[in-house]
């Protein structure tokens, strides 16, 4: 795959900036990532949207319980120490539950 090649990862992308980046970092094997802001974004400019999600039926109600969702939302939001992957498994959930709630509705254009 062009992700892949001759056993090194992100071949196409170390190709493409060998005039331009450092020969150290080219073939560092570290990889540096980021994380998203996700508690900072849930507990703050997307909590109404995601209360508003949480609160209103959706046809995944038989799979996903809205009330037991809402309940480890409170509980991540309120404990700062919680692993970043639990912000990530939330908005799954909440973004499935929320695009399952705009499919079902005839007043979405």
């Amino acid at each position: 795959s062009s992700k892949i090649g001759r056993g090194v990862t992100k071949l196409v992308l170390r190709e493409a900036m060998k005039d331009l980046l450092p020969e150290e970092i080219l073939k560092r094997k570290l990889k540096i990532g980021f994380n998203s802001p996700f508690n900072e974004l849930m507990g703050g400019p997307l909590r109404p949207w995601i209360e508003e999600t949480l609160s209103q039926s959706s046809p995944l109600d038989d799979f996903i319980s809205r009330e037991r969702l809402a309940t480890v939302y409170r509980h991540t939001m309120a404990n700062p120490g919680a692993p970043w992957a639990a912000y990530g498994q939330l908005w799954k959930l909440i973004s499935a539950i929320r695009l399952a709630q705009l499919w079902t509705n005839p007043w979405v254009h």
